[in-house]
């Protein structure tokens, strides 16, 4: 069985925040939408499906703003997968 998450639900155990559904079927990376992490000169950049998403002075915030956008296609019902793009040398 696969669990779906449940948002905004109060904290009374680990089991409460997830509710079982029928079996998930998994999705290849050819069929989530693509979400990159890269560093550049100035910074890190996001991007969407080959569309810049923003820049980042860190790290840190750059991957903040790549979960967003997974959680955001989450409620849509877009699978998703982030990717950090190794440094040039």
């Amino acid at each position: 069985m696969g669990l779906t998450r449940v948002k905004d639900v109060p904290y009374t155990a680990p089991e409460a925040r997830f509710h079982f559904r029928e079996p998930v079927v998994m999705l290849d990376a050819a069929h989530c939408q693509r979400i990159e992490i890269a560093h550049v000169s100035e910074g890190w950049i996001v991007t969407e499906g080959g569309r810049l998403a923003g820049r980042f002075e860190t790290v840190e915030t750059a991957y903040q703003q790549a979960l967003a956008i997974c959680d955001d296609l989450f409620e849509q019902g877009v699978p998703s997968r982030v990717y950090e793009l190794p440094q040039a040398a």
